[in-house]
């Protein structure tokens, strides 16, 4: 006996208004990423027309300029975290905390049609939720987190001679802190290399309600650089427009440089990546009467919707990945005109077409 099919739910398709609007809409958001991608000032850009200066030397004449400081990292205090942690040579010290905990999952495609409660698992959480923001709040109640996660900070934190303002940094990355017996505060708990264990069970056996504790730590004593604007001997932020500018980095001048180029490449592609998919969008809403039109052709007719949307990717992931395009378009009065044509064009003729569906 075959088993019934379930159906995959399917949204209904928009009206010929609505798909207009809304492909209208996703085109110029699409174009609006890709163009401000590519004409956007970056933090590498930015910050590589800092002023170089040596942390162990005095720059008096580079009072009020922006400077990148290159020196040793260091603090007159320690930092700890009693009663887990000793103190230690950090300057920032950032406690973690998870809870093995109740989580629910978000309903997909496969899952759609699943009872509520096969949603439901125990996992490893930072965020451990009241069981009355389950959906299924009965036989998934989370015990209360009793320790929270924890920032601390150096008061006095400086690179070379320079002191710096702690609590307006953007600090670095945070290495885990491996823990053992000579930096953790004997307790009733468990003490792994990768946390402290508290609770009922083991790590290979966790019950719920158990808690773990991991450290992210920036350490004291490294060489470092930090980008700033330099006034009376101490590096304060510095300002281009409404963007600001404080971040501390490893290594010298060329390393930081390179660490904010990388995550720039980040940000470039996400936002590539967001402007790709909002033109497929829009392009996918017009699929549809194109499909129409098509079947009085007799070899395009059988093309399938999957196809045509494959097809529609194509011109966005061109202009995704040859942005120089739009920068042309957008430095060229007669092409901007002739593509805004163009789409009033595509626009009006698909209207008609809805109203004369009606």
């Amino acid at each position: 006996m075959k088993k019934p099919r379930i159906p995959t739910p399917t949204l209904p398709a928009p009206s010929g208004g609505a798909a207009l609007f809304w492909a209208s809409v996703l085109l110029l958001a699409g174009l609006l990423l890709l163009r401000t991608n590519e004409t956007r000032n970056t933090l590498a850009t930015t910050a590589s027309h800092s002023l170089a200066i040596d942390g162990s030397q005095p720059a008096n004449s580079l009072e009020g300029n922006f400077v990148s400081v290159t020196g040793w990292l260091t603090s007159p205090g320690t930092l700890g975290d009693d009663p887990f942690l000793r103190a230690g040579d950090y300057v920032f010290l950032e406690r973690r905390v998870e809870m093995y905990a109740w989580v629910e999952q978000e309903p997909s495609t496969i899952l759609f049609f699943n009872e509520p409660e096969s949603r439901y698992r125990l996992a490893w959480t930072s965020t451990p939720q009241y069981a009355s923001e389950f959906a299924v709040p009965a036989g998934h109640e989370n015990p209360l987190l009793f320790i929270a996660p924890l920032t601390l900070m150096a008061d006095e934190v400086y690179v070379g001679r320079y002191a710096l303002e702690p609590a307006r940094l953007v600090w670095p990355d945070r290495y885990t802190l491996p823990l053992n017996a000579e930096n953790v505060i004997a307790g009733n708990y468990l003490v792994m290399p990768e946390f402290i264990y508290l609770g009922t069970g083991t790590p290979e056996a966790p019950h719920l309600g158990d808690v773990r504790i991991s450290y992210g730590v920036v350490y004291e004593n490294v060489l470092a650089t930090v980008l700033g604007k330099l006034g009376n001997g101490r590096v304060h932020p510095y300002f281009a427009g409404e963007a600001g500018l404080y971040h501390l980095l490893e290594g010298e001048r060329e390393q930081a440089l390179a660490q904010l180029q990388q995550a720039d490449q980040l940000w470039r592609w996400l936002f590539r990546g967001g402007g790709v998919l909002s033109i497929w969008g829009s392009l996918l809403l017009l699929v549809a009467p194109m499909r129409q039109l098509l079947t009085f052709l007799p070899l395009l007719g059988r093309l399938s919707s999957r196809v045509l949307g494959l097809l529609a990717l194509l011109p966005a992931l061109v202009l995704g990945i040859n942005t120089g395009f739009l920068t042309g378009f957008a430095h060229n009065f007669w092409a901007a005109v002739l593509l805004g044509l163009m789409l009033v064009a595509a626009m009006i003729v698909a209207w008609k077409r809805w109203r004369g569906s009606r």
